[in-house]
């Protein structure tokens, strides 16, 4: 299993996981700083595939009722 907050280490999907709180955004950014995808979500917990990302560091941003935050995975 996947985690935004402990940092990804699969190669194929990031679980990202909101305690507490419903999200209703999720975007993807890479090393560039430019957003690579954008989902729109009404839940706590959200599955994407990243197979197709290239190898790196990259950002996913998750915006819930609280405004937005921000955590580092890396993708081998």
């Amino acid at each position: 299993r996947c985690s935004a907050a402990a940092g990804c280490r699969c190669a194929s999907r990031l679980e990202v996981i909101s305690t507490g709180s419903i999200m209703t955004a999720i975007e993807l950014i890479n090393s560039d700083g430019r957003i690579t995808r954008r989902f729109g979500c009404n839940g706590t917990n959200a599955v994407i595939d990243v197979s197709d990302l290239p190898a790196g560091i990259h950002v996913v941003r998750v915006r819930n009722e609280f405004g937005w935050t921000s955590r580092r995975f890396i993708k081998h």
